[in-house]
């Protein structure tokens, strides 16, 4: 596997099994020059923190607030885990496409002067589209 690129950092709280699909939308990556950290607040329910502990991957770290500290200062702790040039944030209940990785990496490649990157996003459940960031 090639040196990661771009960090994937996951924060979960009281998700359950969102985070599941979440770390599945993950590994389901196209392009493996990535890493992760996952991030769970203190005070979660018991199904998210079944499924941080039983989470594992060599290119995963976790850490764990033993108290809540909201969602902003989890975020937080997930950027200073980062190791990568690149970072790409979601809450436990996302998921990204296939092709998220390979994309952004090259988005930066092409404009390496860019600060940040953006694409599609797909809305699921009630309804069911992709949506472009700008219309």
């Amino acid at each position: 596997m090639s040196m990661p690129l771009i960090t994937i950092g996951i924060t979960c709280f009281r998700e359950g099994r969102w985070l599941m699909e979440c770390w599945d939308s993950v590994l389901a990556q196209s392009d493996q020059r990535w890493d992760a950290v996952l991030v769970m607040d203190g005070g979660a329910d018991a199904e998210t923190i079944a499924i941080f502990r039983a989470l594992d991957h060599p290119s995963l770290r976790k850490y764990s607030f033993d108290t809540n500290v909201g969602a902003y200062a989890a975020r937080n702790r997930a950027f200073e885990m980062s190791k990568t040039p690149y970072h790409l944030y979601l809450d436990a209940d996302d998921r990204i496409f296939p092709d998220t990785v390979a994309r952004a990496i090259t988005a930066f490649s092409t404009h390496p002067g860019a600060a940040y990157a953006f694409g599609d996003y797909r809305v699921f459940g009630d309804v069911d589209k992709r949506m472009p960031m700008i219309p």
